[in-house]
């Protein structure tokens, strides 16, 4: 293991050439008494996550990051949360960096009552979790996503479903690597390229 960019980027595996790369990205605020930012790079061909970027940065600081990250990855996918903060994550990465490679989903444009659109990033809502946290279940189960980072499997132990039915860490405890690896394990099935 290699770290790099003190401490907030861990590689388990430098890029292979000609393979194909996804990045699932949690997105946070990025004050310094809040929430991390995290992303999991993952080979598609083998499942393995060969880095980890686990940080409190600024918005475009960590879009910034992750097109340099994508781009060391052979051009990677990035499957970006477009909740809150996520919408200037994608937003920068796409319009300021001008990074297409850019994970979208078929949802409702905001603002426009009854309009469809492409629209950057996903969404992670209480009815579209449960969904993606099964994929990510599934994915783990069967080998096809393999982790290897400490930090991921310790939060994994203490993500579960909560009273009420939401999903999330047990008091105290984060899930922003879960969240980015769920992203990374749904990414796959999202990945649309608009060149405009």
């Amino acid at each position: 293991m290699e770290t790099i960019w003190n401490g907030k980027l861990k590689i388990y595996a430098r890029p292979a050439s000609g393979a194909l790369y996804e990045i699932g990205a949690d997105v946070a605020e990025g004050l310094a008494d809040g929430d991390y930012s995290a992303a999991h790079v993952r080979n598609t061909a083998t499942g393995e996550i060969v880095a980890v970027f686990h940080a409190r940065v600024s918005v475009t600081e960590y879009a910034e990051m992750l097109v340099t990250l994508a781009k060391v990855y052979n051009n990677a996918w990035l499957c970006i949360e477009a909740n809150n903060h996520g919408h200037a994550v994608c937003a920068w990465v796409y319009h300021h960096c001008r990074y297409r490679r850019v994970a979208r989903e078929h949802r409702q444009a905001e603002g426009q009552l009854g309009a469809e659109s492409m629209r950057l990033g996903i969404l992670t809502t209480a009815q579209s979790k449960p969904a993606m946290l099964a994929q990510l279940e599934q994915a783990l189960r069967t080998g096809s996503l393999k982790v290897f980072d400490a930090g991921t499997v310790e939060e994994l132990a203490v993500f579960y479903r909560q009273p009420g039915g939401t999903y999330g860490a047990a008091s105290g405890r984060n899930d922003d690597r879960v969240i980015g690896l769920m992203l990374c394990a749904c990414a796959r099935l999202r990945r649309t390229v608009r060149f405009a």
